[in-house]
């Protein structure tokens, strides 16, 4: 019998990405279901609500193709190899071999390679709605919720946790790579010790951010607060009495991403919100900061891989 997860939520951010060629060959046979993405390391769905994937590439800084950005779903990223730094809000930390990074549903993040490098680290996306069928108390997933819900957690294990949870990853991806019956529950069984040994405090050491450059924080806290009344990236130059082409150069070189698609991301933010709850896209257009809806349907489009009718049919109550 064919392995499908049609109908879950996470199989709809799947099908996004498809639609945005993200992804160009899905694997799937009566074991297994996979998504191949461009860069060339494959998503395999564990279950219907869990991503689970190891990923290499080398990067030169020209060709990072990291932008910021925010997902659906929380994301776990256990770093092997390639130092650069994860940047958070207003916030960085340096990366290196053994950090577990996880980022809520909804924060906006991204990586900054700063020299060529060989990228590896295993990542693994989840929605507690996975859990919630199987009865399984939150305090399971607890590692990944707690704190401030704007916020990501950062910590590492001790050198013995270290080393059996690197132990368990490699065992996942065995399972996965042997192809065989049931093997994305094999796999399933290992990344759940992992998240156990995520649960136990004395196991890890939680890490602290460091803050960014004072103008590159006053940049993107402006835009967030006042991003429905910007229309142009002058408007944010000009309270900032610096030039449009010198802010614009001093915030893509942290975010990897222009200031006016970072403008146009917060509006497509908060369009999304509005439509899940049921505004008409004509309200949503000009209640999320566009001035008309060409313009509107092409950001939207742009970023969600569909029209805003067609996500509001998708997230209809």
């Amino acid at each position: 019998m064919l392995v499908t997860y049609e109908g879950s939520i996470m199989q709809e951010q799947i099908d996004k990405r498809l639609r945005k060629s993200y992804y160009i060959e899905q694997i799937s046979n009566e074991n297994i279901v996979g998504y191949k993405s461009k860069y060339g390391w494959t998503n395999y769905m564990l279950r219907s609500n869990m991503l689970f994937s190891h990923r290499k590439n080398n990067y030169t800084v020209s060709n990072f193709p990291y932008k910021l950005h925010s997902d659906e779903a929380y994301e776990i990223v256990i770093y092997v190899e390639g130092d650069m730094e994860y940047i958070c809000n207003n916030k960085m930390t340096e990366t290196s071999r053994g950090l577990v990074v996880i980022t809520k549903p909804s924060v906006i993040h991204t990586m900054r390679a700063t020299q060529s490098l060989f990228y590896d680290r295993y990542v693994i996306y989840f929605l507690p709605t996975e859990f919630e069928s199987m009865c399984v108390p939150v305090s399971l997933y607890g590692f990944a919720t707690s704190g401030d819900e704007n916020e990501s957690n950062i910590f590492r294990l001790n050198p013995e946790g270290e080393g059996k949870m690197f132990s368990l990853l490699k065992n996942a991806e065995d399972e996965l790579m042997k192809g065989e019956a049931n093997c994305n529950i094999a796999a399933y069984s290992y990344i759940m010790q992992l998240f156990i040994m995520f649960c136990r405090e004395e196991t890890k050491a939680h890490l602290d951010f460091k803050p960014l450059p004072d103008i590159i924080s006053k940049i993107k806290t402006y835009i967030d607060d006042n991003y429905l009344n910007i229309h142009t990236v002058s408007e944010v130059a000009s309270n900032f009495f610096y030039s449009r082409e010198y802010l614009s150069r001093m915030f893509g070189k942290f975010y990897n991403i222009s200031m006016c698609d970072y403008i146009a991301m917060k509006k497509i933010l908060c369009a999304k919100q509005l439509l899940v709850l049921g505004n008409s896209v004509t309200e949503v257009c000009y209640n999320s900061g566009f001035s008309n809806m060409s313009s509107f349907i092409k950001h939207f489009t742009k970023q969600t891989g569909m029209t805003p009718s067609a996500y509001k049919k998708l997230n209809k109550s």
